[in-house]
């Protein structure tokens, strides 16, 4: 299972004891989002702007997505056959593509 499916998988699992917050508080899961992004591979950019990406994309999802989304989105990202048809699940949701496209801009400021 890829790092992205783990991460949204890992969150549902947390999401569902903790629903009808409107946003993600819960540092757990949190920590597991951002853990599951730091050990994505990346070749292009050094440790430390991978941990600021991290950062960012961690504090986005966590004032911008509620409960619910996140849930859905890792159920829809757990259905996944592929690391591509993951990525493409993850930037079809809009809240997410606002997120990464702001945490990217970040990343090369």
């Amino acid at each position: 299972m890829n790092i992205a499916k783990q991460i949204f998988v890992s969150m549902s699992i947390f999401l569902f004891a903790f629903a009808g917050n409107a946003e993600i508080n819960n540092k757990d899961i949190l920590m597991e989002l951002f853990k599951g992004c730091v050990m994505e591979q990346n070749d292009g950019i050094s440790a430390g702007a991978q941990f600021d990406y991290c950062g960012c994309i961690t504090h986005q999802v966590s004032s911008k997505m509620d409960l619910e989304e996140a849930i859905l989105l890792g159920l829809d990202v757990a259905g996944a056959t592929n690391q591509k048809e993951e990525q493409q699940i993850i930037l079809s949701n809009q809240k997410m593509k606002r997120i990464v496209g702001k945490c990217v801009v970040k990343l090369y400021e």
